[in-house]
């Protein structure tokens, strides 16, 4: 993500001839390798000119993703029989909060005093700093510091978070968990660092197995000490939601969905019925724990498998306890509360001015919440299904509305100004245009389209291709997930854009082995559809996975 004050050239035109945007409903996706681009045709490719893609090379060849390689398999043993993954040793992997649309994007750039100021002096080439490169420009670890914490904290919380390394609520974790080396918190984070590692060959399984395991059995009995002893303090509680983000983070790096789903099944349990009791203890980085964690389960909620489990989401257990606006309003000092009278007054400025965005991101992520639970719970004979449908596809008009209002603000002359808010901005967007199409897919289930989820696609591409095109971004970035342009995918009825996005997604595989996942099955998906000339529904795209999909 780029930082405050800086300037992309973002293509107002409908012919581009590159790339994209942030899904996370903001996120970058990656940009091309230095040096020599690897072949993509095994057949000479054509040159054709798209609208939108420009002039792209089209392949004579059926889309495929590589085997899974043995040093995954062997690094992550549930993985024997997968044939839904294949991670590259080449590929970067940026993991971000899921669905954290909460500011935190990817810089080690300060913050800017200005949101329209000058440029900053760093160069995006300082900013985003490869996997591959940030060996070079480290310190050497200490002898008694594990591997996984020195990548941890020279690599990921860099990279993790727009924010200064010194500032964010990584760099707070590992340095609030050094004291204490049998921490679960710690534990989760070198789990996480080590699996990060171990998608490149770079770090040994039995290192991420042993903490992984170590702090899934620490945050097992603290649960258990929260529910059964009724011990609601609010250190524990704090200690069980970080614990549990960490965690689940590892799970999407290594493909471990059955540990993700458990994961946050038990968060689910924890605060059902327990809402009040909950606000009365959670701390503001508490609060921006569950936030971040009721995203990433409505992520696991959209492609639940056919019999699969259908319990409400912790959005949806939220939303009829408080709300999630409430809820981030409780967590927008989160920052200063973990650094105390340390944190910077120009670094909480620059917090206090996502409040908008963010208050507006919180209000989709409750409207999609809203979404899944009628496509759970409803069906086309429910009575009045069709009128709630209707109410929220206008509350998704009216959000797409207030979000291009807002985004005027940042144009001029035709470009975007890309900062902290506006990049949040363009999140935003894309969230809602992922919510169309999956009202749309409710509403017309029979049809292969229509004109609304056919522009919607487009948008999500088009904003995707836009920021790519800039060819800055060295590694992929992800407040969200792959969601939205997997949507795209599986909605557009271009071809060569359903090509540009499976290739996207295969080349974003260093996200973690989710990603292998949602290509292989947008692969199935495209052609299934194709065959029937009918859209799938939600369980049926499911289906198309060997293991629950998670995006």
């Amino acid at each position: 993500m780029l930082e405050d004050g800086m300037h992309l050239e973002v293509s107002t035109s409908p012919v581009a001839t590159e790339w994209d945007t942030p899904y996370n409903w903001g996120w970058a996706p990656p940009s091309e390798p230095s040096g020599e681009k690897p072949k993509a045709h095994t057949l000479p490719p054509s040159l054709d000119h798209h609208p939108l893609l420009g002039d792209i090379p089209i392949s004579h060849e059926p889309f495929t993703i590589p085997a899974l390689g043995d040093s995954q398999v062997s690094a992550f043993p549930w993985l024997q029989n997968e044939s839904d993954v294949s991670p590259s040793p080449g590929m970067e992997i940026v993991l971000r909060q899921s669905f954290g649309n909460d500011g935190d994007f990817c810089t080690n750039s300060p913050s800017s005093p200005s949101e329209h100021g000058q440029t900053s002096n760093d160069g995006l080439e300082e900013i985003f700093i490869p996997h591959s490169l940030s060996a070079s420009l480290n310190l050497f670890p200490s002898d008694t510091e594990p591997s996984a914490i020195h990548h941890f904290k020279t690599y990921m919380t860099s990279t993790l978070s727009v924010k200064n390394a010194q500032w964010n609520i990584f760099s707070h974790f590992l340095a609030s968990s050094k004291a204490n080396t049998f921490s679960p918190i710690r534990s989760g984070i070198i789990a996480w660092a080590a699996a990060h590692n171990g998608l490149d060959g770079q770090n040994s399984s039995d290192e991420y197995l042993a903490h992984y395991a170590q702090a899934s059995a620490e945050m097992d009995t603290l649960t258990t000490s929260l529910v059964v002893m009724n011990d609601w303090r609010q250190e524990q509680l704090g200690v069980v939601l970080a614990t549990a983000y960490f965690l689940s983070h590892c799970d999407l790096v290594t493909g471990n969905m059955s540990g993700l789903v458990s994961r946050l099944d038990s968060i689910r349990e924890l605060i059902k019925g327990r809402c009040n009791l909950l606000s009365s203890e959670l701390t503001g980085v508490s609060a921006r724990l569950l936030l971040w964690l009721a995203y990433l389960d409505l992520r696991r909620s959209i492609f639940l498998p056919k019999g699969g489990h259908a319990a409400d989401t912790i959005i949806w257990i939220i939303e009829n306890q408080e709300s999630l606006a409430r809820l981030y309003l409780r967590s927008r000092l989160y920052l200063k509360e973990a650094f105390g009278e340390s944190y910077p007054s120009l670094e909480l400025r620059d917090d206090m001015i996502q409040d908008p965005v963010n208050l507006k991101f919180a209000e989709g992520m409750s409207i999609l919440g809203r979404i899944l639970q009628y496509a759970r719970d409803g069906d086309e004979s429910t009575p009045g299904l069709s009128n709630d449908l209707e109410m929220l596809h206008s509350d998704m008009i009216e959000l797409e509305r207030e979000c291009d209002l807002a985004l005027q603000g940042f144009d001029s002359n035709g470009s975007i100004s890309i900062t902290r808010t506006s990049y949040h901005w363009l999140n935003l967007k894309v969230t809602i245009q992922s919510g169309l199409i999956l009202l749309s897919r409710m509403r017309n289930p029979s049809c292969r389209t229509d004109d609304e989820a056919q522009s919607a696609a487009y948008k999500i591409l088009k904003i995707t291709i836009q920021l790519r095109k800039a060819n800055k971004l060295h590694n992929p970035h992800s407040v969200f997930s792959v969601l939205p342009i997997f949507l795209a995918g599986i909605e557009t009825i271009d071809e060569v854009h359903q090509d540009w996005i499976m290739r996207f997604l295969e080349d974003a595989r260093g996200w973690g082995l989710h990603v292998q996942r949602a290509a292989k099955v947008l692969q199935r998906a495209v052609e299934r559809q194709k065959q029937t000339g009918r859209r799938l529904g939600f369980k049926d795209i499911a289906s198309l996975a060997s293991e629950q999909l998670v995006l």
